[in-house]
């Protein structure tokens, strides 16, 4: 069947689109869509299946977007710079998009492929900037269901109305996504002491090496760590680890 004239498929779902993040997702109806691109509503069909077609051709566009907007936040960061730019994206993108984000929530079927193929590909964003914290894959998906979870959720709240108290959204939604990554870090170092109770880091031993020798006047020799190297949690605990080796090697010394 010919397609109407003076519009096309790019034409019907972005005016689709604005109908939707202007009045949300479920207000929108075919009707609607025909009389702003000034067509008959059975011309629509000519170019989507139906209202069902057309909510899927926006929960495509929705992904897309979502896509553009955190593989952009995510270039030339690492680490938590990186995952609160990426949440900082995310909410953004809710917010300027109610209605098509709407629709592009749902998981995609096993059938469609063009949206899963999308989807995989914010996943891989996600994971590759979660990268550095060491995750194994399924902690990983569980961090990504966490971070989609709190823009998700805060986003919902804010456009409902749900935040009546003279408080900055944007200094609350920074505060949580802080405390997401804080999580994350303290998992990290948890991963990173089993592991080196399996197979001691490298960074073990160059502890050991950045220790000082001293010579006191009692004769008696002293280890001190360099306070800069000292500087976080993890580091004194392996400065521990060092510092008992080092007093075996000592004692072994004097007996010798």
């Amino acid at each position: 069947m010919a397609r109407s004239v003076g519009i096309d498929r790019q034409q019907v779902i972005a005016t689709a689109a604005a109908l939707a993040d202007q009045a949300g997702l479920e207000a929108l109806t075919l009707a609607q869509v025909a009389a702003q691109l000034g067509v008959r509503l059975p011309s629509l069909y000519n170019h989507v299946d139906g209202l069902p077609g057309l909510r899927r051709e926006l929960a495509l566009l929705g992904q897309r977007q979502l896509l553009e907007r955190l593989s952009r936040a995510a270039i030339g960061k690492a680490g938590e710079a990186a995952l609160i730019a990426v949440g900082l994206a995310y909410r953004r993108y809710v917010l300027e998009h109610p209605g098509v984000y709407t629709a592009s929530v749902r998981a995609p079927t096993p059938d469609d492929a063009e949206m899963q193929q999308v989807s995989q590909a914010i996943i891989e964003v996600l994971l590759a900037v979660l990268e550095p914290y060491r995750l194994n894959q399924e902690s990983a998906i569980h961090a990504i269901r966490g971070l989609r979870s709190i823009a998700h959720g805060f986003t919902t709240l804010e456009l409902a109305g749900g935040f009546g108290l003279a408080l900055d959204h944007d200094e609350s939604f920074l505060r949580l996504l802080r405390a997401y990554v804080a999580g994350l870090e303290a998992e990290r170092l948890e991963i990173g002491d089993y592991q080196s109770l399996i197979s001691p880091p490298k960074s073990y031993f160059w502890t050991i090496a950045y220790y000082r020798f001293e010579l006191c006047v009692s004769g008696i020799t002293g280890w001190r760590l360099d306070p800069v190297f000292c500087s976080s949690d993890r580091s004194r605990r392996r400065s521990d680890r060092a510092a008992s080796c080092m007093g075996i090697i000592t004692a072994t010394s004097s007996q010798a």
